[in-house]
């Protein structure tokens, strides 16, 4: 029922950079003489599937805060020992330290000209583009291509944009490493004991929004909604509203039809979102404090009684949401689709599936031991039965077997809980399918009989997160990703913070009736004049950039 779709751009710009690769290849044919031994004993390590004598390769751990078993430590432990013993990879700390002091390490290293690791992962734009710019990190465009596995390919592929914040017009230089995708996209909760009981129709358009917001705020509620000052938020979201009304989100970059980047805060189409919350401010339906709360605080007003919606992800029904059911027992809350507005149009802001990723050092002379390993362990994203991940990846820490059957129960561990395996990864996070997750629990409630070893795992989760994952996957192409993936431009830098305080005030003063909806107009025209205008060229030559790396 869901269509995964491969990226063609990832396809062309990696063929592209072998293509340069290869014709630099024959044109350097006594460096590779000079290697070919090196060579062609790597390439029967990765072909037979473990490196025999060992090959090591140099890491840094930015976290002192991780759990190991008894007797275990950083360097030696269940994973490790795994990779050493099944692979023939010895992984090497050079260092251990906190994510602050591990930055600082980092550039003061750069800067002397000292040792690197020979992978390192990045969350931080700035810091990606930094190690890039090092002129020290791999063009792993050939790499890639040659050693990187079919499902690896199809999993990183799967992601619109996943190399965009390492390309550059000479190459690739780092891996992204995906995370569950449409994970922060909402959904529309609502208090289905008021629904039933008011007799309410789900909702499909803006207008019955606000039937439903009106009978709940006469019978039951303070206020229709819980909001969040961000607008655009993980919780207590409103990104919807203005997604009705035109393709632009606020607080991202979209693609306009021109095919060039623009701020959605500053779309014409925002106008009609603003006036929308507008009316429900001056209705009663959103509280007086929504200016001043955080997504957390805004939350409240759903798990006190005191609002009856909430945009929030497809897992908030199990957290927080789940908590009116201690206001009373008949209390629940039900996911709905995202309603359309005037023209039938539909929007959410979507979420980002690719924060961290993976750079290696140029001079690292293993990089096909490095895609061995990811390779073996893609292999537990979605494992067949009898894989030896079938259950997880360590019998005893992150799973354990109790009467002939597997266990996920805290109780069931030796140490009270079960230990994530992922955290002593290369990559300190878990390999995965980017849509597995999501794709699955539909899929299950909608009937499936869970029959892989995946489905078998999350077969018991709570059916209101299956139902909710239904729900959102139901409006699988409504979802808007921020289409900017590189670090903050030169006048982000000094111009960025001013920008975003004169957006939130006159968002704030158009909802709240301070200001009349002409005055968006004003901010529009004082935000280009303010440096939103080279901000936007800025962001448009990055975009530029990546685009032309596949011509």
């Amino acid at each position: 029922m869901y269509k995964r779709w491969l990226s063609n751009w990832l396809v062309l710009i990696v063929l592209s950079f072998t293509l340069i690769a290869c014709s630099d290849d024959v044109e350097e044919t006594g460096k590779e003489e000079e290697g070919s031994d090196k060579t062609e004993e790597a390439s029967k390590g990765f072909e037979q599937g473990k490196y025999d004598p060992p090959i090591t390769i140099d890491a840094v751990s930015c976290s002192n805060t991780i759990q190991y078993a008894d007797g275990d430590s950083l360097e030696d432990n269940v994973h490790t020992r795994w990779a050493e013993e099944e692979l023939g990879i010895k992984i090497n700390y050079i260092w251990e330290t906190t994510q602050e002091e591990c930055d600082t390490q980092y550039n003061l290293n750069m800067t002397a000209g000292s040792e690197l690791p020979d992978v390192m992962m990045s969350f931080d734009p700035v810091f990606t583009s930094q190690l890039i710019d090092s002129g020290q990190m791999m063009d792993i465009s050939d790499a890639y291509e040659k050693y990187a596995s079919e499902q690896v390919k199809e999993y990183i592929g799967s992601v619109d944009g996943a190399f965009d914040k390492y390309t550059r017009e000479d190459g690739v230089y780092g891996i992204p490493i995906p995370s569950s995708a449409m994970n922060n996209d909402p959904v529309l909760w609502l208090r289905e004991d008021w629904m039933q009981e008011l007799e309410l129709e789900a909702p499909e358009t803006l207008d019955d929004v606000d039937q439903i917001f009106d009978a709940f705020t006469a019978e039951k509620a303070d206020f229709g909604m819980a909001m969040s000052y961000e607008i655009s938020d993980w919780i207590a979201d409103t990104s919807w509203v203005f997604g009705a009304y035109g393709d632009a989100i606020p607080k991202q970059w979209v693609e306009n039809d021109e095919g060039e980047l623009v701020w959605g805060s500053v779309q014409p189409s925002m106008k009609e979102g603003l006036a929308k919350l507008n009316s429900w401010f001056e209705k009663g339906y959103i509280s007086s404090e929504f200016g001043v709360q955080e997504g957390n605080d805004a939350i409240k007003l759903i798990t006190s009684g005191k609002a009856g919606m909430s945009a929030s992800p497809f897992w908030a029904g199990t957290w927080p949401l789940s908590d009116v059911t201690q206001l009373d027992e008949d209390a629940h809350m039900k996911p709905y689709p995202i309603p359309a507005g005037p023209d039938g149009l539909k929007g959410r802001k979507g979420s980002s599936v690719t924060q961290g990723g993976m750079l290696v050092h140029k001079d690292f002379e293993h990089i096909d031991a490095l895609f061995l390993y990811l390779n073996r362990l893609y292999e537990g994203a979605d494992p067949e039965a009898g894989h030896e991940f079938e259950y997880g990846y360590a019998e005893g820490i992150d799973y354990v077997m109790k009467d002939g059957e597997v266990s996920y129960n805290d109780e069931d561990f030796e140490y009270g809980k079960k230990l994530l395996v992922s955290k002593y990864f290369l990559t300190t996070q878990p390999l995965i399918d980017p849509y597995l997750e999501v794709e699955t629990l539909a899929k299950l409630h909608e009937g499936a009989e869970p029959t892989t070893p995946y489905e078998k795992r999350v077969a018991g989760q709570n059916d209101i997160r299956k139902e909710a994952a239904s729900v959102l996957m139901s409006q699988e192409d409504i979802s808007v990703v921020d289409k900017y993936q590189g670090p903050p431009t030169d006048t982000m830098e000094t111009r960025w913070d001013v920008l975003q305080q004169m957006e939130s005030e006159a968002y704030l003063a158009i909802i709240y009736g301070d200001k009349d909806l002409d005055y968006f107009d004003k901010f529009v025209e004082e935000w280009y004049a303010n440096g939103g205008k080279e901000i936007t060229e800025e962001v448009n030559n990055w975009y530029q950039e990546v685009q032309n790396a596949t011509d």
